[in-house]
């Protein structure tokens, strides 16, 4: 499912202008209603996009600052004190998006390489915790810059920061007003997801000057793959592997005359009884720094 021709019209305008955008996400992962594990973060970003080449937002992103729980409690403080330093990495990044909300390339990568080099060749610790932390690290930084931004794209800020730059300019003359929107599952992120979105409603406010777009998934269906790796994974659920769902439901607040979002939310939640994924993202302009 290809979703290039959906998406040709920027409606976003490069205007050069810094905006900075407060963020909350939080992930949590549940078997049979027992938690196993529910990370967190709140970020302070800035966005800028300079100009829109070959139906691609060229955007430099700034992580001005960020707290986060790792839900790994039972971790020593070396330990989160390394992710949070591999997480700094990605403080700044210069990336092409393109019309449907995909990060297509970092333009950067070449400099975040070398960040994580200089990390892994600090480190000493042969515990099999760093060596998680190397593992994934050299999953992200040393296949190019293209894979990085597939790998972001899995992100559930990523995935939120693309919904709200959607261009609708073609969904509206359609008459169902649904696309075919590619994304990862969340119970295994290395799956996937085709996904029919549909523009539910827009809604313009007479008080304000900025509308509100309302998007969710069309329908969500048996997927075999999720199911194939289910078992794979928890062959001892097996017996008890019980109904699939997905669904996704976002909401962007638009400004009327630069398109650009004052806000984002993104919930999905994806189910494969017993096992369940929900994830919650808003991305909210801080307008008095504008």
């Amino acid at each position: 499912m290809d979703n290039k021709n959906n998406f040709t019209k920027s409606e976003v305008l490069p205007d050069n202008i810094v905006r900075r955008y407060q963020v909350e996400t939080t992930s949590k992962y549940t078997i049979a209603g027992r938690p196993l594990f529910e990370t967190s973060s709140k970020i302070k970003m800035s966005i800028v996009c300079s100009e829109i080449v070959g139906n691609h937002y060229l955007l430099d992103i700034r992580i001005l600052s960020q707290a986060n729980n790792y839900g790994l409690e039972f971790l020593e403080r070396k330990y989160i004190d390394l992710l949070d330093k591999v997480n700094d990495i990605q403080s700044h990044l210069l990336v092409s998006m393109d019309l449907g909300g995909k990060l297509k390339d970092i333009l950067n990568f070449s400099e975040l390489h070398e960040k994580w080099e200089s990390i892994k060749a600090d480190i000493t610790d042969p515990s099999a915790e760093i060596s998680k932390i190397i593992s994934d690290g050299d999953q992200q930084y040393t296949h190019g810059s293209q894979s990085f931004a597939e790998e972001l794209n899995k992100t559930t800020l990523y995935k939120t920061l693309g919904m709200g730059l959607l261009s609708f300019d073609g969904i509206r003359k359609e008459d169902d007003k649904t696309f075919p929107y590619n994304t990862s599952s969340l119970l295994f992120p290395q799956i996937n997801k085709k996904v029919s979105i549909a523009l539910d409603d827009i809604v313009y406010f007479s008080d304000t000057p900025s509308y509100l777009l309302i998007f969710k998934n069309k329908h969500s269906r048996e997927d075999s793959e999720v199911k194939s790796e289910f078992i794979k994974n928890f062959p001892f659920l097996k017996k008890q592997m019980g109904e699939y769902k997905y669904d996704l439901f976002c909401s962007v607040e638009r400004d009327n005359k630069s398109r650009w979002p004052n806000s984002i939310e993104l919930t999905i939640s994806e189910v494969l009884e017993p096992i369940v994924s929900d994830v919650a993202c808003k991305i909210e302009l801080i307008k008095e720094n504008l």
